[in-house]
């Protein structure tokens, strides 16, 4: 078996370079929501030596370093961990690391005291297990078990998402910096990959012989790494000092004291013309009124039936759909229209103006071109 490095050991190799690189950079970086980047730094480094592995084991390298071998089989029980304790670092104010999240470690424990039998082999040995035909009842066990742990935590990462995402349109107005939609694409992405490990396993190839899923792996990683770094703090410093998201059972307000508060702040909104600001949220706009923000959270849900995304997107809308009709306004262009009614990007502004009107905001400027009014 003489070494040699095809284009797909060549991949393995680059993505396992910038995985390294990357995992420095946001294991060293002092800026955005550092405890996350240094979890995130650390599955990036998991993640390279995974790849790294199976680059040694394609290109025959492995036959310089045996003992290397089979470290990364138990690995990836650690690896899917940590990307859910990122995910749960970026989705949950205030987690922590503790005993009970250490419980989540047992499968990667289990897997290593499995393999001791293994690590006490010969190097030569180690190279003839690797590359014997066929698939050892052990292994398929692991990477049964493999499968079953990745695509259960990668479905509870996706539901804690889909959930920080709900909770956000409740506090800010604009949410396209911080609705973690990269981070979606992410776990998205890697159930992908180990739904199509799934169809490799099940088509009787072992995982660890093939070389489509780290190729996919190392690809992602590297993308997700710089989106990860420039995703900023999601925790404001408002929503740090006051927790937007108690019951309302906690402090129950009366139609009348809801409404007496929606008063004040569309008062206030319009007034100020607060909505032009994309960085408005619930917390601000509380304290500008003098409020709680979980009250005026409840009288925004409760006698509107919109989030707070929805609220301050209405005023928006409407002050787009003024200056549409305004013929003093028909030489604009339709991203600084957005910017100055307060959204921050025109795809954002695009979806929220045909949500409220049914119409894009191109389709609607024709609209009243045509029609001389708004309907």
């Amino acid at each position: 078996m003489k070494p040699t490095i095809d284009f797909i050991s060549a991949l393995l190799l680059i993505g396992t370079a910038q995985g390294l690189i990357l995992a420095l950079v946001l294991r060293t970086t002092e800026k955005g929501n550092v405890r996350a980047n240094k979890m995130l730094g650390l599955f990036l480094l998991l993640s390279s030596y995974m790849i790294f592995n199976n680059f040694l084991r394609r290109s025959f390298y492995l036959t310089y370093v045996p003992h290397l071998s089979i470290i990364a089989g138990p690995m990836i029980f650690a690896d899917i961990v940590v990307l859910y304790w990122y995910v749960r670092l970026m989705t949950e104010q205030g987690f922590k690391l503790g005993w009970m999240q250490a419980l989540h470690m047992l499968p990667f424990i289990g897997a290593v005291i499995l393999l001791l039998p293994f690590y006490a082999l010969s190097g030569s040995e180690k190279i003839n297990y690797v590359y014997q035909s066929g698939i050892p009842m052990e292994r398929s066990i692991r990477e049964i078990a493999q499968l079953i742990q990745a695509l259960v935590y990668l479905s509870i990462c996706l539901r804690l998402l889909l959930k920080r995402r709900r909770a956000l349109k409740e506090k800010y107005s604009s949410i396209d910096r911080i609705n973690l939609k990269w981070l979606l694409f992410l776990v998205i992405g890697f159930c992908m990959i180990w739904i199509i490990a799934s169809v490799v396993w099940l088509s009787g190839r072992s995982l660890s012989t093939s070389s489509s899923t780290p190729v996919l792996f190392a690809l992602l990683i590297c993308a997700i790494g710089f989106m990860g770094l420039r995703q900023p703090e999601i925790f404001s410093k408002s929503e740090k000092e006051e927790n937007t998201t108690a019951k309302y059972e906690s402090s129950p307000l009366s139609e009348k004291d809801m409404d007496a508060i929606l008063e004040k702040s569309d008062r206030q909104i319009a007034s100020d013309r607060l909505f032009t600001d994309p960085n408005i949220t619930l917390a601000k706009l509380a304290k500008r009124i003098a409020v709680k923000p979980h009250h005026l959270s409840q009288a925004i849900n409760t006698r509107r039936n919109r989030n707070f995304f929805e609220y301050i997107n209405e005023y928006r809308i409407n002050e787009a759909k003024l200056r549409l009709a305004d013929p003093a306004s028909m030489d604009s262009t339709l991203l600084s229209l957005a910017f100055e009614v307060g959204f921050n990007s025109k795809s954002v502004f695009n979806s929220a103006f045909k949500k409220f009107t049914g119409f894009t905001p191109s389709g609607f400027r024709k609209k009243i071109q045509s029609a001389g009014k708004i309907d």
